[in-house]
C-alpha cells in the first residue's frame, strides 16, 4: 500500500483500538496502533495490517514490542502466523519489565 493508504488505515485502526488517545495522537506511535490491533483486532483488521505492512514489517514491530503490549495468546499466535517459530517449537519469552 502507498503511504497515504497506510496512514489512513492506521488512523482507522487507532480510532478503533487506541482508546487512550485521539487518532492524530496515535499517528505519532504507529507501533502502538499496530500492536494493539495485533492483540485485539478482528480477522478483517489483521488482514488489513498484513496487506499494509507485510509479514516482515509486522515481525519488526513484534521484535520491538514492549512488556505488556500483547497478551500471551497473541504473542504466541503472531510468532506462528509470521513464521518466526515452526509449529511445535517453543515461543520466545515475552518482553518483561525489570524492577530494581
Amino acid at each position: 500500500m502507498d503511504g497515504i493508504s497506510t496512514t489512513s488505515e492506521l488512523a482507522r485502526l487507532a480510532a478503533r483500538y487506541c482508546w487512550d488517545m485521539t487518532p492524530s495522537q496515535a499517528a505519532a506511535y504507529p507501533d502502538r496502533v499496530i500492536l494493539r490491533t495485533m492483540d485485539l483486532g478482528t480477522l478483517q483488521d489483521i488482514i488489513a495490517l498484513e496487506q499494509c505492512f507485510g509479514h516482515s514489517g509486522l515481525a519488526e514491530v513484534l521484535a520491538r514490542a514492549t512488556a505488556g503490549a500483547l497478551k500471551p495468546r497473541s504473542w504466541a499466535f503472531w510468532h506462528y502466523r509470521l513464521g518466526l517459530v515452526p509449529p511445535g517449537h517453543a515461543i520466545p519469552p515475552q518482553p518483561a519489565r525489570l524492577v530494581a
